[in-house]
């Protein structure tokens, strides 16, 4: 509780209705610069019809704000280890409408800076209170993962893996942050008596970030990833519909050793 109280930063309000949780709502929003480049994003509020249907899709969660049109955005397969094909902004809709729910990340490549509002109810995590009673407990497989916290919360390292995978780091497991605003990515990895290896970095409300669990596994490279999205944009233009995949343009490489703070 007292982790949620310091870290939580966007305005929330409390609504005495009952949620499709079975619980008191606790629904809010917060507003997410995108800055021009590659940005690693969550949405970490969840949105429904009064019958409770899920709307957590990019058409209504990533439209409320001036999208620069063109914008890209895809998700990371970590089974395949590649990307999704690559979602486009035409100026009033989505080309593919991904659901974009708790605990997901995307990569969002843009050529402006804008703002989106994300609105919606705050995961019923049970240490929350107000009635919630669900732990998150995602069990994700070991390999390369674009994740965020279900909850939006802003915190360390030491706060955010746990909140993000649902467990303790264990030792060589590393996450890699984008600082959308620079462009630039820092790596930190985890060892047991020693902690993490390359500082303890921020994750932010509304970021997600890459995480490597269980064995060491390739990752996209920053060359690769930073303008990625430009890149298949400019594919697309040239008639190239349908054929643009993203894990065409980033080809993982191996990593050898923890990326240095950039």
């Amino acid at each position: 509780m007292k982790i949620f109280s310091r870290s939580l930063t966007f305005s929330i309000c409390l609504l005495l209705t009952s949620s499709v949780f079975g619980a008191v709502n606790i629904a809010g929003y917060y507003n997410l610069v995108m800055y021009p480049g590659d940005n690693l994003i969550a949405n970490q509020l969840d949105n429904r019809t009064t019958n409770g249907a899920s709307i957590n899709y990019l058409d209504s969660v990533l439209i409320n704000g001036d999208i620069t049109a063109g914008t890209t955005f895809t998700k990371w397969d970590s089974a395949a280890n590649a990307f999704l094909p690559v979602s486009t902004f035409d100026g009033s809709s989505w080309s593919i409408n991904y659901s974009f729910n708790f605990g997901e990340g995307a990569l969002l490549h843009t050529a402006t800076q804008w703002t989106n509002t994300f609105v919606g109810n705050v995961y019923p995590a049970a240490w929350l209170g107000f009635g919630g009673t669900n732990i998150w407990s995602p069990n994700y497989a070991n390999g390369l993962h674009l994740i965020s916290s279900p909850l939006p919360l802003s915190g360390n390292m030491d706060i955010m893996f746990t909140n993000a995978v649902g467990r303790l780091p264990q030792d060589g497991e590393s996450v890699r942050i984008l600082n959308a605003a620079s462009q630039s990515y820092v790596t930190t990895t985890f060892h047991v008596g020693s902690g993490w290896d390359n500082g303890n970095p921020t994750m932010r409300v509304g970021q997600a970030a890459w995480f490597n669990l269980g064995p060491v596994v390739p990752e996209p490279g920053s060359a690769g990833v930073l303008g990625a999205g430009l890149v298949v944009y400019a594919l697309r233009r040239r008639g190239r519909q349908g054929k643009s995949h993203l894990g065409s343009v980033t080809r993982p490489r191996k990593r050898h050793a923890p990326v240095g703070r950039c």
